[in-house]
């Protein structure tokens, strides 16, 4: 079982991976911003659950009302620790290339001013401009998308050329690397749904 922790003023605790995430998929905006989130949880610890969707929090034992869920995001770690609204976005974002968003939200001054916002911003999400804001978060998804499939590729690259002792080894690591490659440039969907057979999302 992964650790990780945040040691500043916002939230002190020790973060049991992986986390399960339960957000509003039927909101335009809250669906486009946790696929980008994903497409930046390169560690795989994140596990996307639709709030909206009765049958999927059944099958998470989600331990808490649908109401509640739907309100505010939630998130809950491995040893059932449950984050809510602005705690729940600084332990999520940590999981992600983009660690540096949940350390500033974790700021006092900052996280102070976040909590206070964050349920009045959660209860008008359907009135926030969605079109806009959406795609802000799905031309995101698709540089993290870029960035993998070239660091894929320069893998790729190390692999089938790399040489031990003066003997260069082909073959089986160019044939991998390649795989890898064509894996990681999978289609990727304009529509702001993460393209990731790997990806354990219920929605």
């Amino acid at each position: 079982m992964q650790k990780g922790s945040l040691m500043q003023a916002g939230i002190q605790t020790s973060i049991q991976w992986p986390l399960t995430v339960f957000y509003d998929h039927s909101c335009q905006l809250c669906r486009s911003e946790m696929h980008n989130i994903k497409a930046r949880d390169h560690a795989d610890v994140l596990r996307l659950v639709d709030a909206s969707d009765a049958t999927a929090l059944a099958r998470h034992s989600a331990d808490k009302l649908q109401k509640d869920l739907m309100a505010l995001l939630h998130a809950r770690d491995a040893a059932g620790v449950w984050y809510v609204g602005v705690d729940a976005f600084v332990v999520i974002y940590q999981a992600t290339d983009m660690g540096w968003v949940g350390r500033v939200l974790n700021w006092p001054g900052v996280h102070a001013l976040a909590k206070a916002l964050y349920p009045s911003v959660a209860r008008n999400r359907y009135r926030l401009p969605s079109r806009l804001l959406s795609g802000f978060f799905e031309a995101s998804r698709q540089r993290a998308k870029r960035r993998q499939v070239q660091a894929a590729a320069q893998n790729a690259h190390w692999q089938a050329n790399r040489c031990q002792a003066g003997r260069c080894e082909l073959g089986a690591y160019a044939e991998d690397g390649n795989a890898a490659a064509e894996q990681a440039a999978g289609p990727v969907r304009a529509s702001g749904t993460a393209q990731q057979p790997q990806q354990r999302e219920s929605i």
